[in-house]
């Protein structure tokens, strides 16, 4: 270890240029960030319906021109504002969102189960969503989750869906099934060659 210190102080007294400037390029900005500028935890619990309208609550915000995500300030994810209406296979769903250009954003994929039962409010029903909320459009039924099953013996491939419309997220159906899809941005995601049988 000495040894090593030596060689390395050898050398830097040797090609002092190799080290580079010690000075930094400009003054250090600031270390200190306020709560709102901190990432999202899943601990809070925001009220959805304090704001003066719905795209303006200590919960939701409204983004992308206000007009196509909305941003679930206790997960930090971005939803689509109006999911799309049509049923798709969970295959289909997959593609769908992944090839997405929605905000005039890529980025958007299918949900895992539990971030799409993230936006579940049991007190509520027909939608079960926050009281409140900014989502438009909203179809009443079972969405797609990301996550995937498969029992040992079963050769069926079937995925996790969410129940919008009165809450619920131990549904499972076949991929080849067609059902409501809903994209989300950020987050971690689900890797789908992992979640591959």
């Amino acid at each position: 270890m000495r040894r090593s210190v030596v060689s390395l102080l050898l050398f830097v007294a040797v090609f002092p240029g190799v080290a580079g400037d010690l000075e930094p390029p400009s003054p250090p900005g600031p270390t200190m960030k306020t709560l709102d500028q901190l990432p999202p935890v899943w601990s809070r619990v925001l009220p959805s319906n304090d704001g003066p309208d719905a795209c303006h609550s200590s919960r939701f915000q409204c983004v992308m021109n206000g007009d196509y995500g909305v941003l679930d300030q206790e997960t930090g994810l971005v939803w689509q504002k109006r999911p799309y209406t049509d049923t798709k296979t969970w295959y289909d769903a997959i593609l769908h969102c992944y090839g997405l250009e929605g905000g005039g954003r890529h980025g958007w994929r299918l949900p895992g189960q539990a971030e799409l039962a993230s936006l579940i409010d049991y007190s509520e029903d027909s939608p079960a969503l926050p009281a409140g909320h900014p989502f438009e459009e909203i179809e009443l039924g079972k969405f797609w989750s990301a996550n995937t099953y498969q029992q040992h013996n079963d050769k069926l491939e079937q995925a996790w869906l969410v129940d919008v419309e009165f809450g619920g997220a131990g549904w499972r159906f076949n991929k080849t099934d067609s059902h409501l899809v809903w994209c989300v941005r950020g987050g971690g995601g689900i890797d789908m060659r992992a979640a591959r049988p």
